[in-house]
């Protein structure tokens, strides 16, 4: 505006002059500022053209950098199920792998099975002899009870001798008691001289000492003269499965509800309480049919407990004392059975057909040696190193070695579980010095005993003898050949041909031992100091005879700080341990409430047990039980129970 006045001034000033130059003047300005309006109307209008261009332009780019992030997404979303995809068709391979092998023995079984020409004509002879065989048995059977019934005659009239006035008849049997022959009824109106069935079991004082739970000692006294219908091996092996998936669920809520969990006869009641029994007497006698199968299969020794049925005895203190596990062995068991439950592979398959299960049956699950491994590893971690060391030769020993058809010897199980655990650990980048510190040198280097023991260790695997691998890999006294482990360990050598793996029931068993291996390293000290306690108190030594101020001066002398609450248990323990112990030989259907005394072996020492006698094994098992664990490092016991 003030240019435009400015310009008027001009004009006016110049108009006085010249009017006609200045009308021309004032024309060309209005017609410079017109087009200047108009340019700059046009300037206005591409500016917020450009401006929308480049909105929009910056819109488009924002999508296009959430297009890309999204498909990046994708990509990996993608890779991370391809590779999810290619473990699971490497463990179908390895499935059907082992499906085959089994398809070509049994039909290698099936082959040796069928009948030759000749074979029905010699089971013909067979059975001709076996019904002679037969003919003869009952007629010996005949003149055994003739003969009986002559002792019987002989027996009544010697004791009529004696002129006695009474009238069996038929219902007594001859007892011998103290070194007299005896003849005593088994009417109801004769019950006050009543013998039992513990009256006609010797004592087998050679054995060693039995342990039966105080709970199943007392159920089992309850219901003595009950008949218990006996478990086969499949049924109570599928009970045990249900067992311990009950104890988790009942461990985990008590843990939660901060009360003491139940010792696993406990467990077993409550299991089948829930399981919907008519009441406490049918869970109670469904736990004797399990206690019934393990006491036919002690006394016919000819056919042996399954690896889990015996271990699932050694947890219900069903068995011989050194057998006993504690609960906290238990309860490490029952954690390694939650982390490897879903690698076990299951040979009951509802999809096949009846026949195929029936041969399945016999087959126990089973899980891959590595996944095994790992999980014991895992689980002795708490517990210390003495275990971890002999675990891969406790699995190996009970493993199966499934070869290609170029592998080699099959004899050389721990050698080959060894390559199928380092190989494996390879895959999965977990032997990060054997891959790129040995495995990248070139084929004519060596490499040291030490350096490959290192790698190995690196790896996680943990061998008491290094002769697992020296005797098939050392080509002279401290070298390995970097040639031969790749040619081992690398695509279509030994290692990826070799197939591990070890029954469900044997790997609980090596998880187990090493477990109360370690636990019993931590508490032997207190097997000493009881043994020199039973060496100085020969007075208590000789009775059998042990007070609660004896255990506890032990106890104290292990570990000053223990209270006499904590003692007062420890000493409890110890009492129904002892009492639980005996020595008699067949069924034990239940213990009277008194002391046993085991016979004293020749040249050796009497196993006391019963009543107030401790010893060594009964003491360290109470301790445990009790929750007490020993710590190197501060040299103390401390109470690690729920309570």
């Amino acid at each position: 505006k003030g240019y435009f006045r400015f310009a008027r001034t001009c004009l006016r000033q110049l108009a006085s002059l010249s009017p006609a130059l200045a009308r021309l003047l004032e024309g060309a300005f209005k017609g410079v500022i017109l087009a200047v309006d108009e340019f700059a109307g046009h300037l206005q209008e591409r500016i917020k053209q450009v401006e929308q261009s480049l909105k929009h332009s910056e819109e488009q780019l924002f999508k296009k950098q959430a297009t890309q992030e999204a498909l990046n997404h994708v990509k990996k979303q993608l890779a991370e199920k391809a590779e999810e995809m290619r473990r699971k068709q490497e463990g179908f391979d390895r499935m059907e792998q082992v499906r085959q092998e089994r398809i070509l023995e049994l039909q290698r079984e099936v082959d040796q099975l069928m009948p030759e020409d000749g074979d029905v004509q010699v089971v013909a002879a067979q059975m001709d002899q076996l019904n002679a065989v037969m003919t003869e048995m009952e007629e010996e059977s005949a003149r055994s009870v003739r003969h009986l019934y002559d002792i019987q005659k002989s027996t009544l009239q010697l004791i009529a001798k004696k002129g006695e006035e009474f009238d069996y008849g038929d219902r007594a049997r001859v007892v011998e008691s103290t070194g007299d022959v005896v003849l005593r009824p088994y009417a109801v109106t004769d019950q006050e001289v009543q013998c039992t069935n513990d009256d006609f079991r010797p004592r087998a004082t050679a054995d060693s000492v039995l342990i039966r739970h105080p709970r199943i000692r007392a159920i089992a006294y309850r219901f003595r003269r009950s008949k218990v219908h006996a478990l086969s091996t499949t049924e109570i092996e599928s009970e045990i499965d249900k067992i311990y998936d009950a104890k988790i669920k009942a461990d985990m809520q008590a843990d939660d509800a901060a009360v003491p969990r139940r010792d696993l006869p406990d467990a077993v009641v409550d299991f089948y309480l829930q399981s919907g029994m008519e009441g406490l007497r049918s869970a109670e006698l469904k736990l004797l049919g399990l206690l019934q199968h393990l006491a036919d299969r002690a006394v016919d020794s000819r056919i042996p407990l399954t690896p889990k049925v015996e271990l699932f005895s050694r947890l219900m203190w069903y068995c011989p004392l050194p057998k006993a596990l504690p609960r906290l062995v238990l309860d490490r068991v029952l954690k390694a059975k939650t982390m490897i439950d879903r690698h076990i592979v299951r040979p009951m398959d509802s999809h096949r057909g009846a026949k195929q299960r029936r041969d399945t049956l016999q087959r126990e699950a089973f899980l891959h040696f590595t996944e095994g491994y790992e999980c014991c590893i895992a689980s002795l971690v708490r517990s210390g190193r003495h275990g971890n060391v002999t675990v891969f030769s406790s699995l190996a020993s009970r493993s199966s070695i499934k070869l290609g058809p170029t592998s080699g010897k099959r004899s050389e199980v721990q050698w080959h579980c060894f390559l199928s655990l380092l190989y494996d650990k390879k895959r999965e980048g977990v032997a990060r010095k054997f891959d790129f510190d040995i495995l990248s040198k070139s084929d004519d280097s060596h490499v040291t005993s030490d350096e490959f023991r290192d790698a190995v260790v690196d790896a996680g695997i943990y061998l008491a003898d290094d002769e697992v691998w020296k005797a098939h890999l050392l080509e002279d006294t401290n070298r390995l050949s970097v040639s031969t482990l790749r040619a081992l360990f690398g695509p279509g050598g030994l290692a990826s041909s070799v197939v591990a793996t070890i029954a469900e029931g044997d790997f609980f068993t090596v998880l187990a031992e090493g477990v109360h291996t370690d636990e019993l390293v931590k508490v032997s000290v207190l097997a000493e100091v009881w043994s020199t306690h039973c060496k100085i108190d020969q007075a208590a030594k000789a009775k059998n005879i042990w007070q609660f101020y004896q255990v506890r001066d032990a106890l104290r002398e292990f570990n000053q700080g223990l209270t006499d609450a904590q003692c007062l248990r420890v000493y409890n323990l110890c009492m129904d341990i002892s009492m639980s112990c005996c020595q008699l030989t067949g069924v034990i259907t239940g213990l009277p409430m008194k002391a046993w005394n085991a016979a004293v072996h020749p040249g050796t020492e009497a196993q006391l047990f019963g009543g107030d006698s401790i010893t060594s094994e009964m003491i360290v098992l109470a301790a445990m039980s009790a929750g007490f664990v020993y710590e190197e490092k501060r040299q103390v016991l401390v109470d690690q129970s729920p309570s």
